[in-house]
């Protein structure tokens, strides 16, 4: 019973127990994927919440695991819905190794595999926000949130200076989750639309 968790599903409110996470519902047959990604999701905004009642240094640890919790949800999403998926993939077998930690990558591997563009599930202005996120998350997780060339590449930060610590803002990340759920339900709507 402690390896058992209770989902109730979004399509038919049938309640049922997986080991794990992700599962499909025994009733109508929908992935649980999506859902799973919005409950962590919230986990994540949680720890947004709680630093902004603590003292700097631990705000920063919060918010950096909040960042960090959120792309790795949807990581763990992306590779499951993926795997999911893998039939109406051009190379199935890649399809089930794919990694969503860097944004870019995982939207041209999801072009050249299926055929869609996470991108066009945001606009614009919404894919820069979110790519420089995951780039930010890459950062604290790889380099101690030190900016360094690469970061600055690959989004174009006129406000980083090399060699110091990134920024982190909590109505930014908060943003962040939005738009991760946000190409979550895309991925998923679209992939449910191949033939």
């Amino acid at each position: 019973q402690d390896l058992e968790e209770e989902v109730v599903c979004d399509s038919c409110t049938l309640r049922y127990t997986v080991y794990g996470s992700f599962a499909y519902c025994p009733d109508c047959g929908l992935h649980n994927s999506l859902q799973i990604l919005e409950k962590n999701l919230r986990v994540a905004g949680k720890l947004i919440d709680l630093a902004g009642s603590v003292e700097p240094e631990l705000k920063l640890q919060l918010l950096s695991d909040a960042l960090e919790n959120g792309i790795s949800a949807f990581d763990g999403f992306g590779r499951e819905t993926c795997q999911v998926f893998a039939s109406k993939a051009s190379d199935p077998a890649k399809a089930k190794a794919m990694s969503f930690q860097n944004l870019s990558g995982a939207q041209k591997n999801v072009q050249q595999l299926f055929g869609i563009d996470l991108a066009k599930g945001l606009s614009a202005a919404e894919w820069q926000v979110a790519n420089v996120s995951f780039q930010k998350r890459h950062l604290f997780a790889h380099k101690m949130g030190i900016v360094d060339n690469a970061y600055v590449r690959a989004t174009g930060d006129s406000a980083a200076v090399i060699g110091r610590k990134a920024i982190l803002d909590a109505n930014q990340i908060r943003q962040s989750l939005d738009l991760i759920l946000n190409l979550g339900a895309y991925l998923t709507n679209e992939l449910r639309k191949l033939p």
